[in-house]
């Protein structure tokens, strides 16, 4: 599951904000990570490049403030997201904690499925697939 947040900024970077549990990075092709999977409201996981960029340690454990759309507040980094990336914007994983408190009220999680086969380039194939998936539901 995944959840999307609006985004943050650091300095002069932009931070793409997101929740996305373990099945999700591995469905949705996500770098793999070093470190731990953030469990605690104030542990994140962020990109190798965010850490080389603002020259920090390629370190877990270590804090940073950041305003995630909650004010500023301390964050431990718990995983290390082994990402290549030129751009000023970097990925930062929350918490299913941090996920809940933020809710409000709100659909908690975004379902999404991918259908095995779904790289291929024949979109009516896909579409036929899709379809025939939605019916027997």
């Amino acid at each position: 599951m995944s959840k999307d947040f609006e985004s943050a900024r650091y300095q002069d970077s932009t931070l793409a904000v997101e929740y996305a549990d373990k099945g999700w990075m591995k469905l949705g092709k996500r770098p793999s990570y070093v470190g731990n999977f953030p469990e605690k409201e104030q542990e994140i996981i962020v990109e190798q490049a965010f850490l080389d960029y603002f020259g920090l340690p390629q370190e877990t454990g270590q804090t940073i403030r950041l305003n995630l759309g909650n004010e500023d507040q301390d964050y431990i980094i718990s995983g290390i997201l082994q990402k290549e990336n030129n751009s000023r914007m970097f990925s930062v994983i929350v918490s299913k904690a941090f996920l809940e408190a933020q809710a409000k009220g709100e659909p908690l999680y975004e379902f999404r499925f991918r259908f095995v086969g779904a790289d291929r380039t024949d979109m009516d194939a896909l579409k036929s697939d899709i379809a025939a998936f939605l019916a027997r539901s």
